[in-house]
């Protein structure tokens, strides 16, 4: 009776076993948008400059939970700095039009990973390719933008009184509000362990998002507020209409995304992690 109990919890160890396996690490890489305005490469291993101004980079923390030797769920929190400039460009009018901005992306997700290979047992070295995919919350920065009607100055900086109907300055500035998506990641890696208990992986991942704000390629109503200097109501001219125009041609000029779809982008990463737990119960 005595072997029989301890065989049966020797079985129920082993299929428990991988619930106490657990990785612990970091990723960083560099992370690509694919949007309408800047260069549309599907994956961009390496940042386009290295000029601090245009660099981009990811770099996040994540945990593994290995459910059995070839499968495991995977959680991240990572933050995304991307880069998008019509001058990186190969289409034409991307190039003529000459739109750049960044953003920045914090993502959390978890993903369920799966490994051709027994790459979670309890050994010294092994490799295996894995493919993955979940879903991912995130925030990025989205913009507000203010329309600022006001007299024109002359070369001594002052204010004068308006000339002609289009004869005072418009000036348009912006604020930055974070707001959240989800995403749906998927993607391919690599992964090798050795030393027993580190590993390395290397991976490519795609998230396909529920916006088209990522590059300020599309705004509504909603995100514009106008106002003007009330000395220009005392002018003799009515300058109503000029205002129309030229906040027309502003909000036109933020309307250069594709409605019919939405923004993606791609992390090319490498991740280090450290497994630690009890490891599995074998029995003769």
């Amino acid at each position: 009776m005595r072997k029989i109990i301890v065989l049966l919890f020797c079985v129920s160890f082993v299929s428990n076993a991988f619930s106490q396996r657990h990785e612990i690490g970091v990723m960083v890489g560099n992370p690509n948008l694919i949007a309408d305005i800047g260069k549309t490469n599907h994956i961009q291993p390496l940042p386009l400059s290295i000029n601090p101004e245009l660099i981009t980079y990811s770099a996040g923390l994540l945990y593994r939970y290995n459910l059995t030797p070839r499968q495991s769920l995977r959680f991240n929190l990572n933050y995304n700095h991307v880069r998008f400039d019509d001058r990186t460009a190969r289409e034409d009018y991307r190039l003529a039009r000459k739109k750049n901005g960044f953003n920045d992306i914090i993502e959390a997700s978890a993903v369920y990973e799966y490994y051709f290979y027994d790459i979670n047992d309890e050994i010294e070295f092994d490799h295996s390719p894995y493919i993955f995919a979940g879903l991912a919350a995130f925030m990025y920065k989205d913009r507000n933008y203010n329309i600022y009607h006001t007299l024109s100055t002359d070369f001594n900086g002052n204010e004068y009184i308006p000339t002609s109907e289009t004869d005072f300055t418009t000036n348009v500035s912006y604020d930055e509000e974070y707001k959240s998506g989800l995403a749906i990641p998927f993607g391919i890696g690599y992964k090798i362990k050795f030393n027993w208990n580190w590993l390395i992986s290397v991976e490519v991942g795609v998230r396909g998002t529920n916006t088209d704000r990522l590059d300020y390629s599309f705004s509504t109503p909603e995100q514009y507020e106008v106002t003007y200097n009330p000395d220009l109501l005392a002018s003799p001219y009515n300058h109503a209409i000029e205002m129309y125009n030229r906040e027309v041609d502003f909000k036109l000029s933020n309307q250069t995304g594709n409605l019919k779809s939405t923004d993606w982008y791609v992390i090319t990463g490498v991740g280090l992690t450290y497994t630690f737990g009890r490891p599995p119960c074998y029995c003769d």
